[in-house]
């Protein structure tokens, strides 16, 4: 497995990713509210992450908290996860990376 490091800053744009999308896939991370964001797969997964990490974030210097949480967004962008997060353009209707 390939180690990802943690310092660096992560982007969900680039070459290989849609600047917009119709259908989110299981993977990505979608913003927003309500049970229709709370119950896609992704998310429901990055929240298990963050869970996975709240003891050691509390008790984590600030360098260290900022090392957890690109270690979590990694794991998600990652690529054998493929996730991206998305935001709802309220106009547009499709989904954007942020």
């Amino acid at each position: 497995s390939t180690r990802l490091d943690p310092t660096k800053k992560i982007y969900s744009s680039g070459p290989n990713v849609q600047s917009t999308i119709i259908n989110p896939l299981p993977n990505d991370v979608l913003y927003g509210r309500g049970a229709g964001v709370n119950y896609h797969p992704g998310n429901i997964k990055y929240r298990n992450l963050v869970q996975s990490q709240k003891l050691a974030y509390i008790n984590a210097d600030p360098r260290t908290k900022k090392s957890i949480i690109h270690t979590i967004a990694n794991t998600i962008v990652q690529p054998l996860q493929s996730g991206r997060f998305l935001k709802c353009n309220s106009t547009s209707g499709l989904w954007e990376c942020i």
